[in-house]
């Protein structure tokens, strides 16, 4: 990795903690555009694609991924991209790290979790997507009253409330008491840090391990390999001998029809397997974001979005409840909120 310097480096780590405080790709290469910030390629005006490239590349931390691309024309100089036809190999520790570990790999949570919300993320800061309607599962938007006088005030309410028809009934709230409300949350976790690490253990360990469901896919590839052959056996000697097709056709469709049915079985099965290896990164992640933080005193969106998944807001207008789902499944309720 070409060495970087001082300047370049505050940069990734400016868009890396933007990205984390709620900003969206296109937000980040504007501002840097209207800075007047050179893009690493020494152009003026930042695009989306290398916002997104650098939030994306391991190089910035202390990782790299060896033969991402190869050549497929030497004379030529032509490169391909990777997609498994060649060996990767993964560095540790190969140069030192502009963001950390742990930050690079929140980042690509977070990337993941925009794509899923696709144009419902609205990025308007940190709370954007994150904050959740218990009435109806709509998320909340932003609002700003009194904006022009002292007593300007931010406040989350639910999309639907005014739509026409059943219209929510669940209160807003006030951006500062969400604040308030995470703060006590992580005091509540860290004051219990050690309890909480030890029973994410022991889901990594009793709930997510993926053992069984790496046999069971093994062992249906195996019967999926064998009907393949039977299939093609079946069709060999149907070109040899011109069966009828009312001789053919009922075994090849029987045979078919079990590979089809062993297909299906071995992908529902290798979904469950991805969803349980997600959780458990995603479990791994925010046992290490928890291990090296020591307070919270005050409101950090960083840290917010390293361990809350999401704030579930229920309740009447006199008396608000927060619930804060943290990224390892746990709950926080916070009740009498104003």
């Amino acid at each position: 990795m070409p060495e970087i310097v001082p300047e370049e480096a505050e940069i990734v780590q400016t868009i890396y903690r933007r990205f984390l405080e709620g900003s969206t790709v296109h937000e980040i290469a504007r501002a840097l555009t209207a800075t007047g910030v050179p893009t690493p390629m020494k152009r003026r005006t930042w695009s989306e694609t290398t916002v997104q490239s650098i939030l994306t590349n391991e190089k910035y931390m202390e990782d790299a991924i060896l033969q991402k691309t190869f050549c497929t024309d030497f004379l030529k100089k032509k490169m391909k991209k990777n997609e498994g036809k060649l060996p990767q190999y993964h560095v540790r520790n190969s140069h030192p790290a502009i963001v950390s570990a742990e930050v690079f790999e929140l980042v690509q949570m977070e990337i993941e979790s925009r794509r899923q919300y696709g144009s419902r993320y609205s990025g308007r800061g940190v709370f954007a997507s994150k904050i959740v309607c218990a009435d109806c599962g709509g998320f909340f938007g932003s609002k700003v009253w009194h904006s022009n006088d002292p007593y300007r005030t931010v406040i989350w309410r639910c999309n639907r409330k005014y739509e026409k028809g059943k219209r929510c009934t669940t209160p807003h709230v006030k951006e500062e008491a969400v604040k308030a409300g995470f703060v006590q949350v992580m005091a509540r976790l860290l004051a219990s840090k050690q309890e909480v690490l030890e029973g994410c253990r022991q889901i990594l360990d009793d709930v997510l391990t993926t053992d069984e469901q790496s046999r069971q896919i093994a062992k249906l590839q195996d019967q999926a390999v064998g009907l393949a052959q039977r299939i093609r056996g079946l069709v060999n000697e149907n070109a040899r001998t011109q069966k009828t097709e009312d001789e053919f056709t009922p075994e090849y469709d029987r045979l078919v029809g079990q590979y089809e049915k062993l297909a299906a079985r071995i992908a529902t099965i290798q979904r469950e397997k991805e969803d349980r290896e997600f959780r458990a990164k995603r479990i791994s992640l925010f046992m290490r974001m928890l291990g090296g933080q020591e307070e919270c005193l005050k409101f950090d969106p960083a840290v917010f979005t390293a361990f809350v998944e999401k704030v579930v807001v229920s309740g009447t207008k006199k008396d608000v409840r927060l619930v804060f789902v943290l990224r390892d499944g746990s709950e926080y309720k916070v009740d009498g909120v104003r």
